[in-house]
């Protein structure tokens, strides 16, 4: 008996075979079928695409459905009321540009300057700022991009390098993503490091 790469046989059609008409139209049927299979199989493992977060359908969804974003390179599954983050193919960090007196350093080669990354369902924000003057409280330092900001207003790790380093009180504002630095900076404080980590 014929053998195929697929799971249904096919059936000798040669003149000792009995019913040669029958085995012909019978792997006619069972080559379809073998074809039918790989295809819905194709479509299974196959994720399928949108070009951006906005493009996600919101209606025809079915529990289980999965789509790849190539806006933020993540695999989304739909659970059947909302599309969630189950897995990312890449992702990196995105610098964030300083306001006013304010400006990115990197200190001795092991602090970037202050950035995001957003992998799965988390935002990471990390980096070294400086500043050239004194500055009041609730300054504005930088801008948390769309896509990136907290869902309710996050406290965020400020803390200097130097010696006898202490901490300040900042935080991200949600409706404009300000990373708002609330207490009074001296002139002279120059290297603060800033670390949060939120869901999204």
């Amino acid at each position: 008996m014929p053998t195929t790469a697929r799971g249904i046989p096919l059936l000798d059609t040669s003149p000792a075979t009995a019913l040669p008409g029958y085995a012909t139209g019978y792997n006619a049927i069972s080559t379809a079928l073998n074809t039918a299979l790989d295809n819905l199989k194709t479509e299974i493992h196959n994720d399928e695409y949108v070009a951006t977060i906005a493009g996600l359908p919101t209606s025809g969804n079915w529990a289980g459905r999965r789509m790849y974003v190539n806006e933020d390179t993540t695999t989304r599954i739909w659970d059947g009321s909302a599309w969630h983050i189950i897995g990312q193919k890449t992702a990196s960090w995105v610098a964030l540009t300083p306001e006013s007196s304010y400006y990115n350093v990197v200190s001795n080669g092991s602090w970037q300057a202050l950035s995001v990354m957003k992998l799965g369902r988390m935002v990471y924000l990390n980096g070294h700022i400086s500043t050239d003057g004194s500055t009041g409280n609730d300054s504005t330092w930088a801008y948390v991009p769309s896509g990136y900001r907290p869902a309710v207003r996050w406290q965020v790790d400020a803390r200097t390098l130097a010696a006898g380093s202490f901490d300040f009180n900042a935080y991200v504002n949600v409706a404009d993503g300000a990373l708002v630095f609330r207490s009074n900076i001296s002139t002279g404080v120059a290297n603060i490091i800033v670390q949060a980590a939120w869901p999204v």
